[in-house]
């Protein structure tokens, strides 16, 4: 995905189409040039597996057509990691966000990367990005009918504040993000320093072959919880585990022939519809 103002502006109109869908609340987004990081606050896991299958398959289509890329597009599923309540986790893991393209000696400062990126509209106190969606569908149709036109559109992402920052006007929110790039700008430079290294830069980034090879790949096991303090860790493993112990014991009775199981809330029982935290009164 090198990050080209047409990759762009494909990425964010496929974002606010996916939005508007499936009605996601977006908190922030960095997408790089081989993965991208997201903010959200889905309703549950059904309303969040849709969104991802949507955004994903359509820049695999989309960016991969750009690129006249035939083969796999993504190398693995997305995956999902729970954020705590706490304040300071979020605000952590924005950071975290925002400093992707730094850390990696990409660029020297969160607003410097090209790609779709809220660093900016962030830090401006904004709250909306637009993008262009091609309905592919309405294409064929016409090309069927013996027309060749284009069909696109301008698609909105609408930025939510985090959750912890609901209170805060658009002016704060701006000044706390500013805070934050400047710090991670002040942490990029005392990185290169210490290195004896500079920023690869934009020009050099939009240079590079889509087909190159890092020579180094980060190989981590995620998280599946991210928190401040060991508390918030332990109330989220323990709900955690006694989900899936009450997942396996319904699977257990499943096999066994007990087709009135019940599953647990959130859960995607084996072969069966997805199971609501919420049932409708």
């Amino acid at each position: 995905m090198t990050p080209t103002k047409q990759v762009a502006e494909i990425v964010l109109g496929i974002l606010g189409r996916a939005q508007a869908r499936f009605n996601m609340v977006i908190h922030a987004f960095q997408f790089l040039s081989d993965h991208y990081h997201m903010l959200l606050s889905p309703e549950d896991a059904e309303q969040l597996s849709g969104f991802m299958c949507f955004v994903n398959g359509n820049i695999a289509r989309e960016v991969g057509r750009l690129a006249q890329w035939r083969d796999k597009f993504w190398g693995r599923r997305y995956g999902s990691i729970i954020v705590s309540q706490e304040a300071a986790a979020q605000e952590a893991r924005l950071k975290y966000l925002l400093a992707n393209g730094c850390k990696e000696g990409l660029v020297a400062s969160p607003k410097d990367w090209p790609g779709a990126s809220v660093a900016t509209t962030l830090i401006r106190g904004g709250t909306a990005l637009s993008g262009k969606w091609f309905d592919r569908s309405k294409e064929y149709r016409s090309r069927l009918n013996g027309r060749t036109q284009a069909y696109m559109s301008v698609e909105t992402v609408t930025i939510s504040p985090l959750p912890c920052w609901a209170h805060l006007n658009r002016e704060e929110i701006g000044k706390r993000v500013l805070a934050m790039n400047r710090e991670i700008e002040a942490e990029t430079a005392s990185r290169h320093a210490s290195q004896g290294t500079t920023p690869l830069g934009v020009q050099k980034i939009l240079q590079k072959d889509r087909r190159s090879v890092p020579k180094d790949m980060k190989r981590a096991t995620a998280p599946l919880f991210i928190t401040a303090t060991r508390c918030a860790m332990q109330e989220l493993v323990d709900a955690y585990n006694d989900f899936v112990a009450s997942f396996r014991r319904a699977a257990e009775k499943l096999r066994t022939g007990h087709l009135d199981v019940v599953f647990p809330p959130g859960s995607f029982p084996p072969r069966r519809p997805y199971v609501p935290l919420f049932v409708p009164g």
